[in-house]
């Protein structure tokens, strides 16, 4: 049963989300916030059958004198596994990447991965038989196929990355670092103005201790000595200050990396690049990696990089997701940060959830209709995997009804010298768009009000805060799309119907605002700060600005002129006071899409369906903007987004 919309069911849905709160751990612990469909479960959008998890189990501690060897445990598995020195030649680039050398065949889900070569001097570019070190470490690729009934099934690049020593001849694995070391947490508000702090994170194969060095300052150790998942705090350190580290476990430490600290809050000049959706491209090869287009986002984040950027934010959909695998969704996370890592080795990176960043239950009725809703029980949740896999701050709002998922490392904000940055999620608790008045959820593009609430508080801080000269606000999905989510995003073609439902006893309650007003409310509170240089967004393929003013045609309920909850009209906002700038960039390698019509397409400065990044310099007062393709060729430029004001 469905509740439709009025004053008495307003008041029951405030009235049982309150209940909610306060029996939660009582009677309704049980009671989840959507319907479960009586239907039949299925798996579905599994990218990677074989997972990162499942490559490294196979794995074997002893080696021969070729190399390391694996045993995947499945004879129907063969293909090719690649391998070269990792961080390739470290001593000559300072953005580390990967690079392969040798290869070998497999079969039968056995095999073994090449190194010896790699101690002949024709091949020792990383200079490893010269070397006192007795650990290395190795870039592994591994090109999966598998024999089935209909014939070779082709899985695609799995990378990995191994540590092994070498003795009397024979390899053997070491202590490993998986992943990282990547630097977190750089940031101007985390302290006072004597000292700062960030956090460094790295994984490991094995349970271990762990700890960070950093040249000159301490030893950093964390208590535990049995993690695979490590964070430690780097504290005591000075503002605006370059420092050298590495990190340690077991026997074996990382390459030694740099990282600066974050400036003085209030001080500058700052520098920050955006995109998003780099999920999947089409033509093959490195473009369709582990679910990520692992051939343009590398280029993207490198071209930031020698122009100085100080962080990246990243506006979702890193992943192709969409998926019902727990395993799969983690290994398509880990390889977006395998393709971001040249940069996050020692500049931190923000992302924020998009709407394939999806882990799904998924169903099928009987007439070929689907379900799918945010995986339940909720710490198994999108949500809750992607505040898992990164590390992020931690001073987003908690949720009115508990029985949701958390809004924590996934909402958040930060200020870096002058500039504040406010990450929303617009793609939070999904269900099918259509069928959510059926079984509740939120549909794409909404916004829950504790997060609204939330954004709009931010927002009023910000304003009141001296330091804070500029803010930047970024999610995925368009506020007003113009190239491909015409239909959804927060627009949904202007119908107000559109609104998340919550479960209570059996019955779905709506929420009190559908999507128009939701947008208009997020918009409001943007255009009364004169410090909001743009919202950034992404989920379209390609670049395009927007200005948005008290003149520009976006619709407002009072078009709404039968009630129906559907624009018949679109008229401008009145009640937005500043202009303010929508920044979409979808460019960091998902497939292109062109400009469609929308309302406000005359207020469209610039549409291009190019990969891109945008690069934003803020100094004494003015916001710079200027938008590169993934041949570093300029393609816009702003010399100050707050000059509208």
């Amino acid at each position: 049963m469905v509740m439709r919309t009025n004053l008495s069911t307003q008041f029951i849905f405030v009235a049982m989300a309150l209940l909610g709160v306060l029996v939660i751990g009582d009677m309704k612990a049980q009671e989840l916030p959507v319907k479960k469909p009586d239907l039949v479960k299925v798996s579905v959008g599994v990218t990677n059958p074989v997972t990162l998890s499942q490559i490294y189990a196979a794995l074997q501690e002893k080696g021969n004198e070729r190399g390391l060897q694996f045993d995947f445990d499945n004879p129907d598995l063969q293909g090719r596994v690649y391998s070269g020195p990792y961080p390739f030649e470290a001593h000559g680039s300072d953005f580390h990447y990967r690079r392969y050398r040798f290869s070998s065949a497999f079969s039968g889900g056995k095999g073994t991965i090449p190194i010896a070569r790699f101690f002949e001097a024709r091949y020792d570019a990383n200079e490893w038989a010269d070397s006192a070190r007795t650990e290395a470490a190795i870039a592994v690729r591994f090109d999966l196929w598998e024999q089935n009934e209909d014939g070779l099934r082709h899985y695609g690049f799995h990378d990995i990355r191994v540590n092994f020593t070498r003795n009397n001849g024979t390899f053997e694995l070491s202590t490993t670092i998986t992943e990282g070391p990547f630097v977190n947490l750089v940031r101007s508000d985390d302290g006072d103005r004597e000292e700062t702090s960030v956090t460094i994170s790295w994984k490991t194969l094995q349970p271990t201790g762990g700890k960070v060095l950093v040249r000159g300052v301490d030893e950093y150790t964390h208590r535990a000595g049995d993690l695979r998942d490590h964070q430690i705090r780097v504290d005591g350190l000075r503002h605006d200050t370059r420092y050298r580290y590495y990190v340690q476990s077991g026997a074996t430490r990382s390459h030694e990396y740099t990282f600066r600290t974050a400036p003085e809050k209030g001080q500058g000049p700052v520098t920050l690049a955006y995109t998003g959706d780099s999920r999947e491209g089409v033509g093959g090869g490195e473009r369709t990696f582990m679910g990520v287009n692992r051939y343009i986002l590398p280029r993207l984040a490198s071209d930031a990089y020698r122009r100085g950027a100080d962080l990246f934010l990243f506006g979702g959909d890193l992943v192709n997701g969409y998926t019902t695998d727990v395993g799969d969704f983690r290994t398509q996370l880990r390889a977006w940060k395998q393709a971001m890592e040249g940069f996050a080795h020692s500049r931190p990176v923000y992302p924020a959830q998009g709407n394939h960043e999806s882990l799904l239950n998924a169903y099928k009725g009987e007439d070929a209709q689907w379900v799918m809703m945010d995986k339940f029980p909720y710490h198994q949740s999108a949500e809750a995997l992607f505040a898992e896999e990164f590390v992020l701050p931690k001073n987003g709002p908690t949720t009115e009804d508990i029985r949701r998922p958390s809004y924590k490392e996934e909402v958040y904000s930060f200020q870096y010298g002058p500039v504040k940055v406010i990450a929303f999620n617009n793609n939070y608790w999904f269900t099918s768009n259509e069928l959510v008045d059926d079984y509740g959820g939120a549909p794409e593009g909404y916004i829950m009000a504790d997060q609204l609430r939330w954004i709009a508080h931010q927002i009023r801080e910000g304003d009141q805060d001296p330091t804070v000269e500029a803010m930047l606000l970024f999610a995925q999905e368009p506020v007003f799309p113009n190239g491909g989510h015409v239909g959804d995003a927060m627009w949904h073609g202007g119908n107000n119907n559109v609104r998340a439902y919550s479960n209570h006893g059996g019955q779905l309650f709506p929420a009190k605002d559908g999507i128009i007003e939701v947008r208009n409310k997020l918009w409001r509170a943007v255009s009364r700060s004169k410090k909001v240089a743009a919202v950034l967004t992404s989920d379209e393929h390609g670049y395009h600005r927007t200005l948005i003013d008290k003149q520009t045609p976006v619709g407002t309920m009072e078009d709404d002129t039968d009630g129906d909850g559907k624009l018949e009209n679109v008229s401008p906002n009145r009640s937005f006071v500043f202009p303010a700038w929508q920044i979409t960039s979808g460019g960091g390698g998902a497939p292109y899409y062109a400009q469609e019509q929308a309302p406000w397409s005359e207020d469209v400065a610039i549409y291009s369906s190019q990969f891109n990044y945008v690069l934003f310099r803020y100094q004494q007062g003015r916001m710079q903007l200027d938008v590169f393709n993934h041949n570093g060729q300029r393609i816009d430029h702003v010399d100050d987004l707050l000059e509208v004001k």
